[in-house]
Order: structure tokens, then sequence, then C-alpha cells
């Protein structure tokens, strides 16, 4: 999020682009906590 954040403000395209690889990450990170839920 502080990444995205930075960029964001600097860089509106690249902004985008990191938008999207942020989305994965909160995905990937979801896919993880459901992981430790189930353990």
């Amino acid at each position: 999020d502080r990444d995205d954040r930075g960029h964001g403000g600097f860089r509106p395209g690249a902004g985008r682009k990191r938008k999207q690889s942020a989305a994965s990450i909160q995905n990937m990170s979801q896919k993880r906590r459901e992981g430790a839920a189930q353990r």
C-alpha cells in the first residue's frame, strides 16, 4: 500500500500498473491468510 501510494502520485502511468500488481499481491495475501486460518 505504501509503495503504491508513493509511486501513484509520482508516476500516474506506472501507478496504474502498480495498482494491478498491488491487487495481485492482495490476492496472494488473502490466499495466505486463508491457508493460515485453515491450519
